[in-house]
């Protein structure tokens, strides 16, 4: 079961830079050079999103195992997340992207993650325990 969760959390980047790769080629034939700007902006702050909560989670979990109790980890992920959250808000308004285009590329991670779990489901459909 663990190797399963551990394929599964191992195909989420993968699944995520398809999406993202889709989606930048199909924006900047629809939409434009800025929308496709602000997309893949979007796309790759979803995919450094994706990167600190899987290390938050590893953290909280390491220290579970371990005995420990809380910790500053927390509070640094925190800091992370709201240096991320500012930065992409900078760059989208002074670059000029679209702030649609970034939204609809950040949506690539719970786009990825429907995606992996449909996956599961059909391929647990196939195996026979």
């Amino acid at each position: 079961m663990n190797n399963q969760f551990d394929a599964t959390i191992a195909r989420l980047p993968k699944l995520l830079f398809a999406l993202a790769a889709v989606g930048t080629v199909a924006g900047f034939v629809l939409r434009g050079l800025m929308w496709t700007g602000g997309f893949a902006i979007g796309s790759f702050v979803a995919w450094l999103n994706l990167r600190l909560i899987e290390r938050a989670v590893d953290s909280m979990a390491l220290s579970a195992t371990a005995g420990e109790r809380g910790g500053p980890g927390g509070f640094g992920v925190f800091i992370r997340f709201s240096a991320l959250t500012l930065g992409a808000f900078g760059i989208l308004r002074f670059s000029g992207f679209s702030g649609e285009g970034a939204v609809y590329g950040f949506f690539t991670f719970p786009s990825a993650v429907i995606l992996a779990i449909l996956y599961e489901l059909a391929s647990f459909k196939n195996h026979k325990t």
